[in-house]
């Protein structure tokens, strides 16, 4: 934004203010939203975001999608760096997913 004056002697115009907006993590996603694993296999995941400022915390929760599916809830680890989070975890019992869209 510059600020501009004007009189009838002329006009006058001020240094260039440049404006930031911070706002919340927006989840980009890149690849399937759903996972199926078998028992023992080893299942990774990764959350994107864009933010500002980008200095985000991450925390990843599962969610069960249907009742009539075997599934169990296990702990993901993840690696978090900057705007991306790594996540991986072994499967325990035979299961399938799907991956929550939004970021929490």
């Amino acid at each position: 934004y510059t600020c501009v004056a004007s009189n009838p002697e002329g006009d006058g115009q001020s240094n260039a203010v440049a404006l930031h907006i911070d706002y919340a993590p927006v989840c980009e996603w890149e690849g399937a939203r759903e996972v199926l694993a078998v028992v023992g296999e080893k299942v990774e995941m990764e959350c994107r975001v864009r933010a500002s400022p980008p200095q985000v915390s991450y925390t990843w929760e599962s969610l069960i999608v249907s009742n009539s599916m075997n599934q169990v809830r296990t702990s993901l680890q993840h690696h978090d760096t900057g705007l991306t989070s790594s996540g991986w975890m072994k499967a325990d019992n035979v299961s399938s997913g799907a991956q929550r869209a939004e970021c929490q």
